[in-house]
């Protein structure tokens, strides 16, 4: 069977639905959509219950009460559901629990295409292949993404112009390329001046040695370069840094 044989497969079958259908979608979409809906039912000759279920937006995405509401009202009146407009909502951990309940009630689960006109069966199956791959997707969007800003650079939160993600980020540094060391250069002279009289002034107090230094610092609450803490190692290329900025 071709792709657009077993798309065509789990469409509804004109004349042949014999089950009425429960209409749900969200409210936002419901004065464009059941027009729609009640449309393609008309030509593909079902027919549908007058109560139809509409979603309010919530602040949390796994309520869906109106779902819950249509899935109980269908199995009472030996319906199946047709939807619209799930969009992400066809990735909710809550829609395939509830589709699982929804199976086994005997009620099927329909999505209506407002652009294709057309509708298809949503099975768990189908749901879990869908969440899969829009993951897919989406790491590969993200993966495009950070090779992009490692070529051309970004701003961090301060304002620093990076070309890495990592904390230590030397190697990241060497792909990235001249433009990358450039910008490691001027983040770390930055970071240099800035720190410069807080290290004057722990040196002041007596805390001369790069251990004791380090400890102030921590003490402190003061970030390192890259946000984590200090050791002799860091005060030691930090202090260096001030010297070639006297020099």
């Amino acid at each position: 069977m071709s792709k657009k044989e077993a798309i065509k497969s789990l469409q509804v079958k004109k004349g042949k639905h014999r089950k009425p259908f429960v209409l749900y979608v969200p409210l936002a979409y419901a004065d464009r959509s059941i027009p729609l809906i009640e449309k393609y039912l008309t030509n593909k000759k079902c027919k549908w219950l007058k109560e139809h279920f509409k979603e309010r937006k919530s602040k949390n995405p796994y309520s869906l009460p109106a779902l819950e509401k249509a899935i109980a009202y269908a199995a009472e009146h030996n319906a199946d559901i047709i939807a619209a407009n799930m969009g992400k909502r066809l990735r909710n951990i809550s829609v395939l629990t509830l589709l699982i309940s929804c199976g086994a009630k005997g009620v099927r689960f329909w999505h209506f295409d407002t652009t294709l006109k057309h509708a298809s069966i949503m099975d768990i199956d189908t749901l879990i292949h869908i969440s899969a791959q829009y993951r897919a997707d989406l790491s590969e969007t993200v993966t495009e993404k950070m090779k992009r800003m490692k070529k051309t650079g970004y701003k961090d939160k301060d304002g620093n112009l990076r070309y890495s993600f990592g904390l230590h980020s030397e190697e990241d540094l060497k792909k990235a390329g001249q433009g990358g060391a450039k910008a490691h250069r001027k983040n770390f002279i930055r970071f240099a001046r800035m720190l410069k009289p807080e290290i004057d002034a722990i040196e002041k107090q007596g805390h001369t040695t790069l251990a004791a230094i380090a400890t102030e610092l921590n003490r402190k609450k003061i970030p390192s370069r890259y946000g984590g803490g200090w050791h002799p190692s860091t005060v030691r290329n930090l202090k260096n840094k001030i010297k070639e900025l006297k020099s």
